[in-house]
């Protein structure tokens, strides 16, 4: 199975890119406040991005006075009572004279976030996938739907040479959807076809896996959250449907790998935003100053 791989990188490079233009290059100090969500589900993943952040911003404040601005970070813990936030927002935005946050790790947490802030005019930096409507002054690190869809198919065609898709997927998410069409546009046009299409909203796992099990296909397309990805996995593999499947950057998350799945995730592929596997320099020096802090990946 490919090695553990997070989009940490990516998403403080823009976070620290953004918060530099948006003050002077004079300006002493660079205040990020980062937002972190209501959602019990979501602070673990929330929380996996703010170490990378609390790592690379260690980083640049280590070469200060040099690059003439020191960056600061502070935290606000929403509640998900939009009136008691928006109040909670405005003394945190005033009281830390913050130029920039930071969070909303799902589309519908950015747009919360959003709508607290109210008429100020704080950029947003959101870690969630581009939107097809975006929020003024919201600005998203991750990759957008489109791209990350034809990458999938690039890759399957080109490097694995598969030429058959199942796609399994929920149709109502607009995520997923748009993942779907971007990767048969791309997939169809190089001479690849889509032999079947799955709801698992609407089909249980056991079902889909029995008809696929007569269709032969040589790719699963599976661009779903990873507990529900894994769910299905299960079946298919427990089926001895051995194709491999192609997940997105939902597949991200620590109790994806643990030694139970590796076997059933033995062979498959995601897309992803950094690996810690990469020879360059910077991520080097990021692995090595992320381990030395938290003592894990």
């Amino acid at each position: 199975m490919n090695s553990i791989k997070i989009q940490i990188l990516m998403t403080l490079t823009i976070l620290l890119q953004t918060a530099a233009q948006g003050a002077s290059l004079t300006q002493p100090e660079l205040n990020i406040g980062v937002v972190r969500p209501s959602s019990e589900s979501l602070r673990p993943y929330q929380r996996e991005i703010e170490k990378g952040a609390e790592v690379a911003i260690a980083t640049k404040n280590a070469q200060y006075p040099k690059l003439r601005s020191k960056i600061n970070l502070f935290y606000l813990r929403i509640k998900g009572t939009q009136q008691g936030d928006h109040r909670a927002m405005q003394k945190f935005l005033e009281k830390n004279n913050i130029n920039l946050l930071f969070g909303g790790i799902i589309n519908s947490e950015a747009n919360y976030i959003r709508s607290i802030i109210g008429d100020e005019k704080v950029p947003l930096i959101s870690p969630a996938p581009q939107p097809s409507i975006k929020k003024d002054n919201t600005f998203y690190s991750c990759l957008a739907v489109g791209p990350e869809g034809a990458i999938i198919s690039k890759y399957a065609y080109e490097m694995l040479e598969k030429r058959k898709a199942i796609i399994i997927s929920a149709n109502e998410d607009p995520e997923e959807k748009g993942i779907v069409t971007a990767f048969e546009k791309d997939f169809h046009h190089r001479g690849g076809k889509t032999i079947a299409r799955y709801d698992h909203n609407k089909m249980p796992a056991k079902i889909i896996a029995q008809s696929i099990a007569s269709e032969s296909p040589d790719m699963i397309l599976l661009p779903s959250h990873y507990k529900k990805a894994y769910s299905i996995i299960k079946v298919l593999r427990e089926k001895r449907i051995l194709a491999p499947i192609f997940g997105t950057n939902k597949w991200h998350g620590r109790s994806f790998y643990n030694v139970k799945t590796n076997r059933i995730m033995s062979g498959n592929y995601f897309t992803t935003f950094f690996t810690s596997d990469d020879p360059d320099p910077v991520v080097k020096q990021f692995k090595t100053s992320f381990l030395s802090k938290y003592k894990t990946n």
